[in-house]
């Protein structure tokens, strides 16, 4: 079972979240760009934001929403912040293809953990 997003899974701290968008992110795909680094936690966080020129804010939650769906996976992954910044190509694609991209970010963040310590 996927864990769910609580209050404390949520990363709401903008210093934090400004912080990791600074750096390199650890993958730039067709409908999400995702941004990761340790933190000093037993869980996981998760923040998601969407591209402003997703006119509309009905659908820049629905892609929020979809993104958060698709995300739980990261958080099986002790101890990172994530941030994923959702593309306008999320909102109509298939959701097998957004969980493929996640698969993708889960199986680079298995190779390159060790390089995401700041």
């Amino acid at each position: 079972m996927l864990p769910s997003f609580g209050g404390s899974s949520r990363l709401k701290d903008s210093r934090i979240i400004k912080a990791l968008l600074s750096q390199k992110p650890i993958h730039y795909g067709k409908f999400m760009i995702v941004f990761a680094n340790h933190n000093d936690l037993v869980h996981s966080r998760l923040a998601v934001v969407c591209v402003k020129r997703l006119k509309g804010a009905a659908n820049r939650n629905r892609l929020k929403r979809r993104l958060r769906h698709a995300a739980r996976k990261l958080l099986t992954q002790k101890g990172y912040d994530f941030v994923l910044i959702g593309k306008s190509e999320g909102l109509n694609a298939p959701f097998e293809d957004i969980l493929a991209e996640i698969d993708t970010v889960l199986i680079k963040l298995a190779k390159n953990g060790k390089k995401l310590v700041p």
